[in-house]
């Protein structure tokens, strides 16, 4: 049986209207890295249609790009496929839970739903952007890179020689730990007030 986990992400490079992705397609067999049927991959594009919508295109595209690899070499033994993505239109939009209103949610649309189909049906699961999650920050860098914002390629760490549990406490966006500050901050004054 055949495990396989993928992350992806996207970026946008302002300066020279490019957007681009990555993809980080881990293959698990019994619980160890299968390096042959793991894969790494990145894109970039400036068609002007996608690019005013910055990174989406990188992040729909990554996605489409790994899904397209992993239905070609789609092992029938796989168990599960879980995609780790920190946009929320990656998973909205392949489940119908969005419309698809714009240029790059009408074609990731059209081609995400067959490409799901002939693949075990995919666990996706929402990490935070930017929060130290390891797979997100490498796929991150590997989409940085795709638009020229990073010049050099992120190194594969050993961690990924083992499956990498998502445990989203340990992984707290930024935003969100701002938030849980300013939510303690309010409730100390609110504390003063009322023994005062």
């Amino acid at each position: 049986m055949t495990d396989y986990l993928i992350y992806v992400d996207g970026s946008f490079n302002k300066g020279i209207q490019t957007y681009g992705g990555g993809y980080l397609m881990l293959a698990y067999e019994n619980n160890r890295l299968n390096v042959d049927k793991s894969q790494i991959g990145h894109f970039h594009g400036t068609d002007q249609a996608f690019s005013v919508e910055r990174q989406i295109p990188g992040e729909c595209g990554a996605t489409l790009i790994a899904f397209k690899h992993l239905s070609t070499i789609f092992d029938l033994n796989c168990d599960t496929v879980e995609l780790r993505f920190d946009y929320m239109g990656i998973y909205k939009w392949a489940t119908l839970q969005w419309q698809a209103k714009r240029t790059t949610s009408k074609a990731y649309l059209k081609q995400i739903r067959p490409l799901m189909l002939r693949t075990t049906e995919p666990v996706f699961s929402h990490v935070n952007g930017h929060a130290g999650e390891p797979g997100n920050e490498f796929v991150d860098k590997l989409a940085q890179h795709a638009v020229g914002l990073r010049k050099t390629l992120p190194k594969v760490d050993t961690l990924f020689c083992e499956p990498v549990p998502y445990e989203p406490e340990k992984y707290i966006s930024r935003r969100q730990k701002a938030k849980e500050r300013k939510v303690a901050k309010d409730a100390a004054e609110k504390a003063k007030l009322e023994n005062a």
